[in-house]
């Protein structure tokens, strides 16, 4: 065995597809069998031909079964009776040291290894066996694959490397063995994704402090100019945004190619505690995109009328406009959050401010069909019969629209309806209110 085992590693064979005959006589000599009593006494030299065998596909066919139960007295049977290590899975490609891998079953990766597995295939997306292990925090199985050479950097098709799946997942055991095997620390997808951005977006603690230890680049952006602040504070990872804000060399106020800075990426998301967080350690609340949108029209937008809240009680200008005119109000009416909506009037936005061809918060809601928005502004009080400059009402946009309820709604609360109109419009508007 131990010479085949040897002829296997030197010729890049799978081991159980060799056979060595004694070239005096057909006998086979078996595995476990000492060449050295093989010799002839007249001679030093054993003499033998290496034979190579075909793969059974029948046996190849179940080692990938075995292989993902772990079965691994099964296995043994199989590549001794020239199952083909490497064989794929006619479904997904996947070879029986990647499901082994998988699975965490330890015993069967070191027989296809012995075997002649290759430790590194090609998968057609790019996922190696150690990147199986990596994402399944399958640490034993990571540290035999890295003795038995596989490559600790290789990427997928996507750019994703074992360390960043692994800081995906929260295997700190993983993580850090890695890193100090040598794994590169800040490799990016082409996303821009490095491993210490990955476990802050998911809120992985440990492991973004471990990365951070090991002197991964804190300042290090995406395409878009996102940085580990936003993405943190994006997805509401509390613990991560105080972890990042208390590194003198992360900026607070950082923004993307947008304009967009932390905190507007947590209001636009609804995550008080992180808006709350940010602002207590002197975040900009009034800081604004590209096109004029701040915190607060980015929570208006979205509905979320805790962080709204907060921002007005932080000092948050209520009735900014954006470069297009809209304000935290009209965001809010446009998408018909009303709760919002009715905060906004009762902490003093100005209800009937408009844009510049001006449209106001009414036209918005009611164009849009938001019956519930155009009953709260009926009710704080806003301009109901406000035209735009071309003469257009809330009634008006409501009817051209085909809004029957807003129509209702709008009538029951003493709309006017001999609203002065466009003349080519003639009487439509009042027709479809009066039905």
């Amino acid at each position: 065995m131990d010479a085949k085992i040897a002829l296997s590693s030197l010729l890049l064979v799978p081991l159980y597809t060799q056979q060595l005959l004694l070239s005096c006589s057909e006998d086979v000599p078996g595995d476990h069998e000492e060449l050295a009593f093989l010799k002839g006494a007249d001679s030093p030299f054993l003499e033998l031909c290496y034979v190579r065998l075909s793969f059974d596909e029948a046996e190849s066919a179940k080692l990938l079964v075995h292989a993902w139960r772990g079965e691994a007295s099964e296995v043994e049977q199989c590549l001794i009776a020239r199952a083909c290590p490497d064989h794929r899975s006619e479904e997904d490609g996947r070879t029986a040291l990647l499901s082994a891998a998988l699975q965490g079953h330890l015993e069967v990766a070191k027989q296809l290894c012995r075997a002649g597995a290759v430790v590194d295939p090609e998968e057609t997306d790019g996922a190696s066996p150690m990147l199986a292990a990596a994402m399944q925090g399958r640490l034993e199985m990571v540290k035999f694959l890295a003795d038995a050479k596989a490559a600790l950097d290789r990427p997928t098709a996507n750019g994703t490397t074992p360390l960043h799946v692994a800081s995906l997942q929260g295997h700190l055991d993983v993580v850090t063995y890695l890193c100090q095997s040598g794994a590169v620390c800040d490799r990016t997808t082409p996303g821009g994704a490095t491993p210490l951005y990955v476990s802050c977006y998911n809120g992985h603690l440990p492991i973004a402090q471990y990365l951070c230890s090991q002197r991964s680049d804190v300042c290090k952006r995406t395409p878009t100019g996102a940085t580990l602040l936003h993405a943190a504070a994006q997805e509401g990872q509390l613990e991560v945004v105080a972890f990042l804000c208390e590194m003198p060399e992360v900026d607070k106020d950082a923004q993307m190619l947008d304009g967009a800075t932390p905190l507007l990426a947590a209001a636009l998301q609804g995550h008080v505690n992180v808006v709350q967080h940010l602002a207590q350690v002197k975040a900009d609340i009034h800081k604004t995109t590209k096109d004029g949108a701040s915190a607060l029209h980015a929570c208006a937008r979205s509905g979320h009328v805790a962080v709204a809240r907060f921002l007005c009680e932080a000092g948050a200008d209520k009735d900014r406009a954006m470069m297009e005119g809209a304000t935290p109000l009209l965001a809010a009416a446009l998408q018909g959050h009303t709760e919002v909506v009715r905060y906004l009037c009762d902490a003093g936005a100005d209800k009937d401010r408009t844009i510049c061809d001006g449209v106001t918060a009414f036209h918005a809601a009611a164009e849009r069909g938001h019956a519930e928005v155009v009953q709260c502004l009926c009710e704080v009080g806003a301009d109901k019969d406000k035209a735009m400059r071309n003469g257009l009402t809330p009634l008006m946009a409501a009817c051209l629209q085909g809004h029957e309820e807003v129509v209702r709604v709008l009538c029951d609360n003493g709309v006017m309806m001999e609203t002065p109109m466009r003349e080519d419009w003639g009487n439509l508007i009042t027709i479809v209110a009066r039905q």
